[in-house]
């Protein structure tokens, strides 16, 4: 429920290039395997210039519920690479 960083430029690409983002999760299982969990593509809209912070934060919102999902059934397989929490 707090609030959290993400980076935008994946969105941004995407709203530019009308490309959708993929978003995948690959959690090792053995030492031999892995289990890779995919959800549906994000599209980013093309909108108006004022109009776009809200298109990138709604993006981000979309993978940020992929990686509640994810991080709720693998609690231990995660790591980020960046100042993740915001600070207040």
């Amino acid at each position: 429920g707090g609030e959290a960083s993400f980076p935008t430029g994946v969105w941004k690409v995407a709203m530019v290039t009308g490309a959708p983002a993929v978003v995948y999760f690959v959690i090792p299982v053995s030492e031999r395997r892995a289990l890779v969990r995919t959800y549906d593509p994000i599209r980013v809209r093309r909108v108006a210039r004022g109009d776009r912070d809200i298109a990138v934060r709604d993006a981000a919102a979309a993978f940020a519920r992929c990686l509640e999902d994810v991080v709720r059934q693998h609690p231990f397989h995660w790591a980020n690479f960046y100042e993740f929490w915001c600070s207040a």
